[in-house]
């Protein structure tokens, strides 16, 4: 089985460190690409072809749920899970209504967020918020 093929998009490069590393104790998961910039996930998510994009909500130039909305129009089979510091009910619905897959909180990525990812990868054509 190929590993489920994953984006990572925050502001902050250091958590991107974070998260790699900690996907990459998962052998069926694989981060294929990676930036600090919205902008850049556009070009990076048609280059790559991940089946799930982690973005946070907090990013400068183009926010998180505007990005949500924008790489589901463009693929509509790709799993956006948005992540943030704060798990409020404001930002669950936004999520939502911007097309998330999913969303979660970063002080629950150790137990929230590969369950999340291997649960909408293989499915992504069937997508319902988490």
């Amino acid at each position: 089985m190929e590993p489920i093929k994953v984006l990572i998009v925050d502001d902050n490069p250091t958590f991107i460190g974070i998260m790699r590393r900690f996907l990459s104790r998962f052998a069926d998961i694989k981060v294929v690409a990676e930036t600090t910039s919205a902008k850049d996930a556009l070009d990076l998510a048609r280059e790559a072809s991940p089946q799930v994009a982690l973005v946070d909500i907090a990013m400068p130039e183009i926010n998180g749920l505007t990005l949500t909305r924008m790489l589901r129009e463009e693929h509509p089979n790709l799993a956006v899970i948005l992540v943030t510091l704060l798990d409020t009910t404001q930002y669950r619905s936004a999520s939502a209504e911007a097309g998330a897959a999913g969303f979660v909180a970063k002080p629950t990525l150790s137990t929230d967020l590969v369950p999340l990812i291997r649960r909408y990868a293989p499915e992504a054509e069937n997508l319902a918020y988490a």
